[in-house]
């Protein structure tokens, strides 16, 4: 015996249950987003404490490095879970192909930590060496937040997790900057390289924050202008301007190294203070629209038995509002689908809420687009002419500057140089 003929009624709800699907995955999403930002915190932490043992010959701030360490081991332990359970159980699909592979990486980059933790109490490397295994790691965590973000499709949740991908990339950078100064200053002294190295991170943190507050309720808006008018910004300014002067070959007393962490580190606590916030909005954003949709599916359930199907399926080849393959919808009030009076009525609601909804989408998915473009632009000056990611960033800067570009179509235009220049088989000009 056949099965029954699936209706447009059938359609319509798996519509929706499609939604809640998504939205239950992105909530245990945003679970695993918040844990990795909390991992990020504390590893940033651990390496400015690590820095600072290193340069002191294993003298200084040792119980405070013990501890961080059994934070920074918790944290581990709870964000493996939350991967296990959320991307093992419930693998995405072919898009989710650049996240998981990002994930692996990061898992195995987890594994190497208590060897790097042994050989740094055994000071068997150098502070810097230290720095850039550390640097390497949270930029792993770092891009699983963004390929979170990339995949999304809900228009709030993705513009929050735009919004929090860029904050917590300002505030590594910050963190860099705090990890540097703790090396120069317990080192008693700065170099040119290393004032630059401190003046480009600083250049990378306002960049970071300006894409952040393009994302940003007036609620955040106004916790971040309260962070910026804090009293630490101000002793760690003045801090600043002691590295531009000791670069100029002066030497000071290696304990105003613990000056600067305490300084940094408030200004640091400050931003987390902001995350914190961020990523409690995040999943707050997610129980709500979770709940909305399946409230939604509720009454759609029980509203559609008393809709009626007063349009013929030839009606709707004639509506240029209804079908996706036509130009655009024409927009007319039809109300939300809760005040459809017709099944007809209900799937172009639905229909007209969808498309609303990738618009919303547009301008997340466009920010990510052009970072995606600066980051690869800014690995291939690394890559072809050797330099670090602070004098990469510093060159296509001035470079953009100079051309009266954006730095997006500065990118663009360095991507599409190197990828003509490896058809030709030449080197590119940057």
């Amino acid at each position: 015996m056949a099965s029954p003929a699936p209706t447009s009624d059938a359609f319509i709800l798996a519509a929706k249950q499609c939604e809640i699907g998504i939205l239950e995955e992105l909530t245990e999403t945003c679970d695993v987003v918040t844990a990795i930002s909390e991992l990020v915190h504390e590893l940033q932490r651990e390496r400015a404490l690590s820095n600072i043992h290193l340069v002191s010959h294993g003298e200084r701030l040792v119980p405070q490095r013990r501890q961080q360490i059994e934070r920074c081991r918790h944290q581990e332990d709870r964000l493996r879970h939350l991967l296990s359970r959320r991307y093992l159980n419930h693998p995405p699909g072919h898009t989710g192909m650049p996240l998981l592979n990002t994930i692996a990486l990061v898992l195995q980059g987890m594994d190497g930590l208590p060897a790097l933790r042994n050989k740094i109490s055994d000071l068997g490397m150098s502070p810097e060496d230290a720095t850039f295994a550390f640097r390497r790691l949270i930029a792993g965590l770092l891009s699983v937040v963004f390929h979170a973000a990339d995949v999304a499709s809900e228009p709030i949740i993705t513009r929050t997790l735009v919004a929090l991908f860029n904050f917590m990339q300002g505030k590594e950078y910050a963190g860099q900057e705090r990890a540097w100064g703790s090396i120069g200053f317990a080192t008693g002294q700065f170099n040119r390289e290393w004032g630059e190295r401190i003046e480009q991170l600083q250049e990378l943190q306002n960049r970071s924050f300006e894409d952040f507050r393009r994302f940003i309720d007036e609620a955040l808006e106004t916790q971040w202008r309260a962070h910026e008018a804090d009293a630490c910004n101000t002793d760690l300014n003045r801090l600043r301007s002691l590295i531009e002067r000791l670069c100029q070959g002066d030497s000071i007393d290696s304990e105003i190294s613990e000056v600067w962490y305490e300084v940094a580190t408030r200004r640091i606590d400050g931003l987390r203070a902001i995350e914190t916030a961020l990523t409690a909005a995040l999943q707050q954003t997610c129980r709500e629209q979770l709940t909305r949709a399946r409230h939604d599916l509720r009454s759609q359930q029980s509203r559609l038995s008393d809709l009626v199907h007063h349009q013929t399926p030839l009606t709707l080849l004639f509506d240029t509002r209804a079908l996706p393959f036509t130009d655009h919808f024409q927009r007319r009030d039809i109300g939300s689908p809760e005040q459809a009076r017709s099944v007809y009525e209900l799937m172009l609601g639905q229909a007209e809420q969808i498309k609303q909804m990738e618009e919303a989408l547009e301008d997340a998915r466009r920010a990510l687009r052009e970072r995606k473009q600066i980051e690869k632009a800014k690995g291939l000056l690394m890559s072809e002419l050797g330099l670090s990611e602070e004098q990469a960033y510093a060159r296509m800067r001035e470079k953009a500057m100079r051309n009266n570009q954006k730095l997006a179509e500065l990118a663009v235009t360095l991507i599409d140089a190197a990828d003509a220049a490896r058809e030709n088989g030449r080197a590119p000009k940057n």
